[in-house]
């Protein structure tokens, strides 16, 4: 039976932290606005003042080498700028033309020196059908990708035997197609989220709120990004998971106080009265849902790769001031509108606000539950079922780079890296560079410099090894062309191979390059992988635990979030990997998944997993607390979060899923992962197995130790 809620002497921290809205909303709202005034301006900087994309532990011997070798000759070692000339390259016309660009490529400013394959001679500079060649900038170390690819474009936009590549000009062409991919998902998703909000929020003036809140997150998000970027550099591609982010969980937070504030208006409270009861219930739930997320975007800071750490900065800022503004803003504006909410409403949405206001046990989630808790063994075992053979895929998931390779051909850097690729051999993007000190800088090389060269040469699969070069006043650099691929098994083989050869001690020996750099990052993010997983489950834990007073529901939320987890991981594998919707999608597989974009899909995943769990389980805490049964509790808390649950899910997998739309592989990913994260939990997980398992516990649900009840943080009703 339902009970009836009781109340506490003490109220809940949200509902002390938005008081002040609820009794000065103007003070509030005009406080809020002269922040937002002041942030703008500043976060509308962020996308041309943040990095471009970087993804390398700067601890690892590959980025130790790059480090060295910048350190010495004043330029970047991978960050390179390449001018592919098309033309015969072996005929005097095309070597006047490939000179005649090498010398027009080294007056860009930023551009410290220009290789030819004339000066030194660098046959495999030259394409295997001798139709193309390529020059070689280096880039001065202190320069800046933004500044240098612009000016070189605007060197050669008229030249139409010319395509710029590399590094450098690929890091801009990533930042600005990420730029492009948020714009046109924006335009996508807005028009699609405004449709759904009036449908969910059943009002114009409703359905607008959790926009515009989304909105200030984002603004104050992006201004406190730009702060930080002056102390700790972070990267323009973070920017994408913030603005989805930012808006699911506006939308999130709204749908839930909103509702539960119309709920209370319903039972005849004053507006006042409403949102105070409303602050203590559903701002409560909100409150815990901001501190799982942010927990779990707070657990990418072990990684030292500044696209994790940037994510985890940005999540944590647009996961907080989402909070803020859905318990201080939100109040206000409601404290002002009154039952005006219900404002601009069709008279067709009227009527299904009457129909939605039926008794609880007429609900359709209210049936089903009691449905599925009829045949909890059977539902259970099909749902688990479901989920684990949707994970199976995962364990053959493979990683490719995060280079140029993944642009479209419309974009230059990636036409240059593809040619490159096919026309020229050995493939000059990905040599193994080492490098080592020299004890005598003016004397003929030592003899294990020559036999190291030999062995290096007689490796399987390798096609050619440069003569030693000084390339600064006592440091060595040679490098080891291979024709096994770039992210192959046989890459990994040779590279480790290259790093067992001989040398003396004194020497240094360090291995670099862009095939061993991407080998160094998949190691160097396995290896903290169980440390941001080890953050998660213990912060989770202990926020569902404060706030359910159960050890039972964190243990069993965990292994859903896993179940979850899996299954997405593992369609990204069959998408992304194996190619399935190539064309829906309009991509075309690489053969892997980028280990950054996994990473983030399992940290934000399981934290918007938790943040779908603590709204559910938060209801059901607070019916069951009133004197209601278990199962009573589990049927009415599905019926009154499960029409909010599956909203919220379907308006945040919009925000997402408008980002399959862009050009970058790795922004698909994204969208598509969390996107399928939150469709997988809302249906599969909370419709299904939450009953089915909260049914099959009973009451040992509720279950915890008395000695660490103290810790709950007891709610009011």
């Amino acid at each position: 039976m339902r009970g009836e809620e009781k109340k506490s002497s003490k109220a809940p921290l949200a509902a002390r932290l938005a008081g002040g809205s609820v009794r000065s909303p103007k003070r509030a709202l005009l406080v809020s606005g002269v922040a937002l005034l002041v942030a703008a301006p500043l976060g509308m900087t962020a996308f041309d003042s943040l990095d471009p994309y970087e993804f390398q532990d700067p601890g690892t011997d590959s980025a130790k080498a790059s480090e060295a070798l910048e350190d010495v000759t004043g330029v970047r070692a991978d960050g390179t700028v390449i001018a592919l000339v098309d033309g015969p390259a072996r005929s005097d016309a095309g070597h006047r033309r490939v000179k005649e660009v090498g010398a027009e490529l080294a007056e860009v400013d930023g551009i410290e020196s220009v290789l030819t394959p004339w000066g030194p001679p660098q046959p495999s500079w030259i394409a295997n059908d001798g139709q193309s060649a390529f020059v070689l900038g280096f880039v001065d170390a202190e320069a800046d990708s933004a500044d240098v690819a612009p000016a070189a474009e605007a060197t050669f936009e008229d030249a139409d035997d010319v395509q710029l590549g590399g590094v450098v000009i690929a890091d801009e062409q990533i930042s600005v197609q990420a730029e492009e991919d948020l714009r046109r998902a924006e335009l996508i998703a807005f028009p699609l989220l405004l449709l759904l909000s009036l449908i969910f929020f059943r009002g114009l003036v409703a359905a607008a709120l959790p926009l515009v809140l989304g909105g200030v997150a984002i603004v104050a998000s992006l201004a406190l990004m730009r702060l930080m970027h002056e102390a700790v550099p972070l990267t323009v591609l973070s920017i994408n998971v913030v603005t989805g982010l930012g808006l699911g969980l506006a939308i999130d937070y709204s749908l839930f106080v909103l509702s539960r504030y119309r709920e209370e208006l319903a039972r005849g409270l004053d507006t006042s009265a409403a949102l105070m009861r409303t602050l203590s219930t559903a701002g409560r739930a909100v409150t815990f849902s901001a501190i799982t997320v942010a927990c779990a975007m707070a657990s990418l800071l072990v990684f030292p790769q500044q696209f994790l750490y940037s994510v985890a900065i940005g999540g944590v800022a647009v996961t907080l001031f989402c909070a803020l503004a859905a318990l201080v803003v939100l109040p206000a504006v409601l404290a002002l509108l009154g039952d005006r909410i219900n404002a601009l409403s069709p008279s067709w949405l009227q009527r299904s606000s009457k129909s939605a206001d039926k008794p609880d046990e007429q609900g359709g989630w209210y049936r089903w539950s009691q449905w599925v808790m009829r045949h909890p063994g059977s539902v259970a075992i099909l749902s688990a079922a479901v989920l684990i053979a949707l994970a199976l895929p995962v364990f053959g998931a493979r990683f490719v780079p995060d280079d140029a390779s993944l642009l479209p051909d419309e974009k230059s850097a990636g036409a240059v890296d593809s040619g490159l690729a096919s026309e020229f051999s050995p493939d000059p993007q990905y040599p193994i560079i080492t490098q080592w000190v020299s004890a005598d800088p003016g004397g003929p090389p030592p003899p294990w410099v020559l036999k190291y060269r030999e062995d290096a040469l007689a490796l399987d699969g390798v096609e050619a090894v440069s003569p030693p070069a000084l390339v600064g006043e006592n440091v060595v650099r040679m490098d080891v062309f291979s024709g096994v691929g770039r992210a192959t098994p046989e890459t990994r083989k040779l590279v480790d191979e290259v790093r067992l050869l001989d040398s003396p001690p004194e020497a240094g020996v360090r291995v670099g390059g862009l095939a061993a750099s991407q080998i160094d990052e998949e190691v160097s993010v396995t290896d903290r992988l169980p440390f941001a997983i080890a953050i998660l489950i213990v912060s989770i834990t202990v926020a569902l635990f404060t706030m359910t007073g159960s050890l039972i529901l964190p243990l069993k939320a965990l292994v859903m979030n896993v179940l979850t987890l899996g299954a997405t991981l593992g369609l990204m594998t069959l998408v992304f990997q194996d190619g399935n919707l190539e064309g829906l999608f309009s991509f075309e597989s690489f053969g892997g998944i980028q280990i950054g974009i996994l990473v983030l899909v399992v940290v934000a995943g399981f934290g918007l997993s938790t943040d779908y769990g603590v709204f559910s389980l938060s209801r059901m805490r607070e019916i069951h607390d009133s004197g209601s049964t278990n199962e009573e509790a589990v049927a009415l808390g599905l019926e009154r979060t499960g029409r909010l649950i599956s909203s919220a899910a379907l308006l945040f997998a919009v925000a997402m899923g408008a980002l399959i739309t862009g050009s970058l592989i790795g922004v698909k990913e994204t969208g598509f992962g969390l996107a399928a994260a939150v469709i997988i939990d809302s249906t599969i997980v909370r419709a299904c197995l939450v009953p089915a398992l909260m049914k099959l516990l009973g009451e040992r649900n509720w279950w915890a130790p008395k000695s660490l009840r103290r810790m709950v943080m007891e709610p009011e009703g």
